[in-house]
Parts: structure tokens; sequence; C-alpha cells
């Protein structure tokens, strides 16, 4: 596949299809259309193409790219009004193949209810059993991907391919690491003895319980199995696939008689006929889904028009939807010192000589540290964590009406909240997450002992009750975007977390775990012990991003604050489905095209409500689901 180093080259050939950004979903979508070799298939990619780079490639090397410019694009938080006015970074991949480059390389699936709520929120075709055959077409696992005995497997909480939910014939190589650590099966045990449970069938729609996940390392390999190398790469010889790096969109354009700006509102429909880009290194902003999807919309003149007009943007379609019900995945790291420096835990790696031999070991077996990443997972109800009255609480702080009312003001946030009103009060949904890492992870709390060995629990609020936003701050192409996760604004999101606290660190406390354990490191047996008012300043002090923003361009029904439709199409355009893909019947003069553009929002931005889950396999299928779409509208105009 040809890879365009100037927009000469590339934008003086004829497209079928134009690609905008190269990430998770954009690749899947770009590799399945050129799969006709009757089709010319264009992408254009913000961020440079890492090849073969080891940063990328090794999965023990994980971290190395956050807060890297050259992988990251190093977003961040307006000042935190929750946090204590913290400014929070918010990473995302800036590279080919998106953050599915710079990931933890986790591969889960969200609850059976997760995705029935989309279809819930009005948009049919969206349920689990929709969902499953792209999921299905997505993923490649082996038929024997455990090695060992029946009794290894469950001690694991591990389970089989041959479910029927799983395949072996998709694209995103998936296996268990090699290397668990000293603290992994003894995580589960001290859960088990608190009453929860191992679950060996985690991705088959029940997902609450313990369990290791399979990870997107390639067993063979054992690299990195991303968008690149499972979507991109396997078409790197064929003709019709055009890539072009350090392009950055800055809009589409819009022409017919309503593009007058008294026209908002009205009954006409913007029509796109074209997309502009700019060629050059792009530091400031990219195509990173949920962040720049709806800037990209605003700068185009399609969102709120008074927000628009404060930034000098001619309103084109009244669309105030467009940036609002950003949701995120709250963190709150923990670690304990053990007891016996000679656990083996990932704190080995700060040893410059142990990391070297590790390396070499790496290299010649494809085993050990750096062929893995954490994998021990448990999904809690909050009724592991809380009593009867504490979970009743926490519900009736859920005012549909009056949360409703804010935020972009749409009776659709309140069918939101009814729901994840429903799922606190539900003992089978998960809602807190508690995620074993065996070496010290307490991110901004201070730097480990230099001898020690840790072990790391953090703690994940999976359908927080806050919701932020994301709009452009400039009309200017480049301008960096306002991001306000708006972190623990609703006071049950505290709460809820902090129960999440106390029971890890009840877990911390249980045997067999609770036998390697010497004492609490972050936060302080002081921070524990002082009651409300010290967990919950450590909480605010060191509560960080998952990294999963999703939401900023609904797919929802235009009066519930929709963006998308259950089609994807952008409301108020007769052909913007967005971003990707483009089908472009002219070619290309200065870097714009002249073309009938026929796309979709496919990332994470139209996910009306948040998943219990880690969102990597759910967007990956996205893509795949998202070109079934593109077949029936070109085939049949659906």
């Amino acid at each position: 596949m040809p890879h365009h180093s100037n927009p000469e080259s590339f934008t003086r050939r004829t497209y079928d299809y134009i690609v905008i950004g190269g990430g998770s979903t954009g690749l899947v979508v770009a590799a399945r259309l050129a799969e006709d070799p009757s089709v010319q298939v264009g992408i254009i990619e913000a961020g440079p193409y890492h090849k073969d780079d080891p940063r990328v490639t090794i999965p023990g090397y994980f971290g190395k790219t956050l807060g890297d410019p050259s992988f990251d694009w190093m977003f961040e938080s307006t000042p935190q009004t929750h946090l204590d006015n913290r400014i929070l970074p918010l990473a995302r991949g800036r590279t080919l193949g998106g953050t599915s480059t710079i990931n933890s390389m986790t591969w889960a699936r969200a609850s059976k209810a997760d995705y029935a709520a989309l279809v819930e929120l009005g948009n049919k075709g969206w349920s689990w059993e929709d969902w499953l055959p792209y999921f299905l077409r997505s993923e490649s696992m082996p038929e024997a991907y455990v090695k060992g005995s029946r009794e290894e497997k469950e001690d694991l909480a591990a389970y089989d391919a041959n479910e029927g939910v799983h395949s072996s014939e998709g694209r995103v190589k998936l296996g268990y690491v090699p290397w668990f650590g000293d603290t992994h099966r003894p995580f589960f045990r001290a859960l088990e003895g608190l009453g929860v449970p191992s679950n060996p069938s985690s991705g088959s729609g029940a997902n609450t319980g313990n369990f290791t996940l399979v990870t997107s390392i390639d067993p063979k390999s054992a690299t990195r199995s991303n968008a690149t190398s499972a979507y991109y790469e396997p078409s790197s010889q064929s003709s019709n696939l055009h890539l072009i790096t350090g392009a950055h969109v800055t809009r589409i354009l819009l022409d017919g008689p309503e593009r007058s700006e008294g026209n908002v509102g009205g009954k006409g429909e913007a029509r796109a006929v074209g997309v502009e880009f700019e060629f050059g290194d792009a530091q400031d902003g990219g195509e990173e889904g949920s962040y720049m999807s709806p800037v990209i919309l605003e700068q185009s003149g399609i969102g709120s028009p008074s927000l628009l007009k404060s930034l000098g943007i001619t309103p084109l379609v009244d669309l105030p939807g467009v940036g609002e019900n950003l949701q995120d995945h709250p963190l709150v790291p923990m670690s304990y010192e053990l007891k016996d420096s000679k656990t083996i835990t990932g704190d080995l790696l700060r040893d410059p000589a142990f990391a070297a031999k590790e390396l070499e070991y790496y290299q010649k077996t494809r085993k050990g540290q750096y062929a893995s990443i954490h994998s021990a997972f448990s999904l809690l109800p909050l009724q592991h964590l809380m009593t009867p009255p504490q979970i009743s609480a926490v519900a009736r702080s859920i005012d549909p009406v009056r949360l409703s009312a804010g935020n972009g003001g749409r009776g659709g946030k309140g069918k939101r909240y009814e729901i994840q009103r429903r799922w606190i009060e539900d003992p089978t949904h998960a809602n807190i997450e508690l995620m074993h890492v065996p070496e010290y992870c307490a991110f901004g709390a201070g730097p480990p002992k230099k001898e020690g060995r840790y072990v790391s629990i953090l703690v994940v609020l999976m359908h927080a009750l806050s919701k932020g936003s994301v709009h452009a701050s400039s009309k200017k192409s480049r301008a960096r975007p306002v991001i306000n996760p708006a972190f623990l604004s609703h006071p049950s999101d505290m709460t809820m977390l902090a129960h999440g606290v106390r029971f890890a660190h009840r877990v911390a406390g249980t045997s067999p775990l609770g036998d390697l354990i010497s004492s609490p490191s972050h936060p302080t047996a002081e921070e524990l012990a002082s009651g409300g008012g010290g967990l919950e300043g450590y909480i605010k002090k060191l509560v960080e991003s998952g990294h999963h923003p999703i939401g900023s361009c609904s797919m929802l029904p235009r009066r519930d604050g929709g963006v998308v439709d259950e089609r994807l199409k952008v409301y108020g355009t007769s052909n913007i489905r967005f971003v990707p893909p483009f089908p472009s019947s002219a070619r290309t003069d200065d870097f714009v095209w002249d073309c009938v553009v026929v796309g979709f929002v496919v990332d994470a931005s139209i996910l009306p409500i948040h998943f219990s889950a880690h969102p990597q396999a759910t967007l990956y299928a996205l893509g795949e689901k998202v070109r079934f779409f593109l077949y029936q509208f070109v085939v049949g105009g659906v």
C-alpha cells in the first residue's frame, strides 16, 4: 500500500472512499473497504507511522509512550473544580493505529445490559445479539490458548475459546500473557474469601466477578496486536489503499442553499461537498475520537449556535448535543509494599541489570515480563461494597428530571440517569472495577522505594454520574480543545469510589494476598483510618482519567440531545455520517476534496452511556459493524 509522504502525491489520485483518522475504528473500516479491489481507499492520519517501534511492539514497554509527544496528543483537562483545580493529563494516540498503539492491551466485552441500554435509548440494532457477529469478526483467539490443565484454567478464572462466543478467524491476535507475577492468584483467592466469585465466562455477556482477561498480544510473537498490525499492515501490498500521515483534517465543507446562517434550524439539511486538511507536523490536535470528532463538527459549523458564534464560526446546523455528554472511567490507584523483597513483581524491571537480562530473555523466548501486561480483574456490583441503605442513598441522589436540565437540557439525559439508577440497585450489574497490577502503580503519589516490591489495585468507577464536555476553543484549526470531564461533579461518584477504595483495602488485608503485604503505601494507613475526610482528600489528590472518553457525539434521538442517529448519520445533514468514511468521485486540489461525502461517526464518541468494560474490543467491533452499514448504504441506499 502506498504511504504518501507529501500531499501532492496523495491528492492527485481519485478515491472512492476517504477515511479520516487511522485509529482503532478507522483502520478497520479502511482495510475492510479495500478488500474490494475495484475501489480506491485513502486514509488521512494526523500522526506519524511508528513502524516496528519497540516502544509499541513490546508489551512490557507499555507506558513508555504515554506523555511522549511523538506518540501521545497529550491533551489536558480544564482545572477540575471538584479535584481542587487539578489539571489532568488525557492521553490519546498520536500515531497510526491511534490509542490501540499506546493502550494497555486489555480485551474485554461489556455486559448484555450495557448494550441493551443503547436500544432502550432509541437505537434499534445495537443489542448484544447485534454486536456479537462483529466481535467474532474482529478477534482471533487460538483454539487452545490456555496451556495447562483444567484445574490451572480454573485457578486463573480463564476461559476457553470454544464457548461459542469467541472466534479464531478475526484480525486482532489475542491470548493470555505468559507471566502473571506472584500476587495474581492471591488477589483472586482474597476476593473469593470476601464472597466475590470467579467468572471464567466474562466475555459471554455476564461480566461480574473475577477473571484473567485475554490481551491484544499476539501469543506467537509476544508483540502488541493493534489496529496497525491487525488491519493496516496485512493490506500493505494492496495497490488500492493509500495512506498519508501528518495530515490534519480541519473541517468538512458544507454547501447548498441551506448554508446561510438564517437557515439554521430550518427544514433544509446541510450537504457536505468536501474535506479540508492541512499537511505538516500537527502537535496540537488530531482526529482522536471523543475529543476531536465534536471539534471537527463545530469547526464545520455544526453545533450549538451560541457557542459557534462566540468563536466566530457561522452556524450551519443547530445541534447543541455536539461535544456534550462526555463520560470517562475515573480511577484511583492504591499500592501496598510487600514483606519479602524476593517476591516476583514487575518492580524488578526498575533494576537496569535485571531489565537487560529480562529483555534478552524475551527476545530469545518470547516469554517473561516483557511479553506480558497486568491481566487480573474483578468487576463488582455495589452490593459487594455497600450496605442496602447506602446503595439506596446513592440511588436517591439521582434525580433524572433535575439532572436532565443541565448539560444540554435534553430529556434523553434523564433516561440515561434512570438506567444508571437501575444499574446501581442491580446486584448483577458491575459499577466498580478492581484492576490488579503486580508492581508499584500510584501515578502522582511519588516514586517507590528503590528496592521495594509492591502490589497495586486500581479502583475504577464504571458508570460515573458526572458528565462533562469537550468543545472547540477557536475557529483556528489546530487550537487545543477545551476538555472538561467534570470529574466527581456528582457527589455520589465520590461516595462510590470511596467505598471501592475501602473494599480494595479489605481485599489487600485478606489471606492469601494479605499474608504477602507489609503495609499500605498509598493511601497511607493514616489516610485510610482518618474517616471520610482523609480518604476523600486522597481521592481528590490522585484520581485520574481511565482514558476511556465516550459520549461527545452521542447516538440518541435528536430531541434527546443526540448528534447521530442509529445509522450514525449526523442530524441536520443530508449526507454526513462523518468520520469515516467519505466516498469521493473527484480529484483533489489544494488539499480540499470536492466530493460527495457520505461518512460515519465511528468512534467512542457515539456511545451515549458508559459500559462496564474497557472499550477496545467494542471499538474494533464498531468498525466492523460500520463497514456493514456502509455496504448497505452504497448497495441499497439504506
